[in-house]
C-alpha cells in the first residue's frame, strides 16, 4: 500500500542521499556475513576440528563484549563516513587474511581484525540511518535497513560457498578484500556527494553525538 506513496518505500529508495548509502551497506553486509556462510567451511577444509573453529570464532564475541562499550562513545566523535570506511577496510583485511590462514590461531588473528571493523561499523551505521531519515519516515528507513540485512543473509550462503568450492579460498577472501575496499571508497564518495556546497564534514552522527554528551567527560 505505501510502496509508491510519498511516505512509502518509494520515497526511501528515491532518496539520493540514502539510497546509495543503503546499497553500500547491503554490499558490506554481504561480505560481513561470509563468516557465517563460508568461514567455517574454509576452516574445515584446512582440517580444523569443530572445537578449533569455535575457538577462532569466539574471538569475535570476546572482542565485542570487551571493546564495544568503550569504542562506541569514542567513535561518535568522528565523521561517520570515515568510521564506516575504516570499518570496511578492517573487514576486508580480516577476510583477506583468511586466504593466508591454515591454523586455528591464524584464523583467530584474522577474525580479530574483521571483528574490529564490526565493532566500529554497527553502532555508527544504525545511527547513520536515523541521521539520513526524515523525521516522519524513520520507521520506513529503519525497515529498509533491516531488509538489507535480510537480503544479504539470503544471498551470502548462495554466493560465498559457491565461490569457495569453484575457485578456492584465495578467490573468495581476496574478493571480499577487494569488495570491502570498494565499499570504503564508496562511503567517502557518497558522503562527499551528499554534502551541500560549503557544508563542513560531519563530526559524528546526531544520535551518536547525543550519546557522547551524556557519557563522555
Amino acid at each position: 500500500m505505501g510502496g509508491a506513496g510519498a511516505g512509502g518505500y518509494g520515497a526511501v529508495l528515491s532518496d539520493r542521499r540514502f539510497a546509495p548509502w543503503l546499497a553500500l551497506h547491503a554490499v558490506f553486509a554481504l561480505v560481513f556475513l561470509q563468516f557465517l556462510a563460508a568461514g567455517s567451511i574454509d576452516m574445515a577444509r584446512h582440517g580444523l576440528s569443530p572445537s578449533a573453529i569455535g575457538m577462532a570464532l569466539a574471538v569475535n564475541c570476546a572482542l565485542i563484549v570487551s571493546l564495544q562499550p568503550w569504542a562506541t562513545t569514542r567513535l561518535a566523535r568522528l565523521a561517520p563516513e570515515r568510521v564506516l570506511a575504516g570499518a570496511a577496510v578492517l573487514l576486508g583485511l580480516g577476510y583477506g587474511g583468511y586466504a593466508l590462514c591454515a591454523t586455528a590461531w591464524q584464523y583467530a588473528l584474522a577474525t580479530a581484525v574483521w571483528s574490529l571493523g564490526e565493532i566500529a561499523y554497527m553502532p555508527v551505521a544504525a545511527t547513520r540511518v536515523a541521521d539520513l531519515a526524515p523525521a516522519g519516515l524513520r520507521g520506513r528507513y529503519q525497515g529498509a535497513y533491516a531488509l538489507s540485512w535480510g537480503v544479504a543473509g539470503f544471498a551470502a550462503p548462495a554466493i560465498g560457498p559457491s565461490l569457495l568450492e569453484r575457485f578456492g579460498p584465495v578467490a573468495l577472501w581476496g574478493g571480499c578484500l577487494a569488495v570491502a575496499a570498494g565499499v570504503a571508497l564508496g562511503q567517502l564518495a557518497v558522503a562527499r556527494a551528499a554534502r551541500q556546497p560549503g557544508e563542513p564534514a560531519a563530526e559524528g552522527t546526531a544520535a551518536a553525538r547525543a550519546i557522547t554528551k551524556e557519557t563522555c567527560p
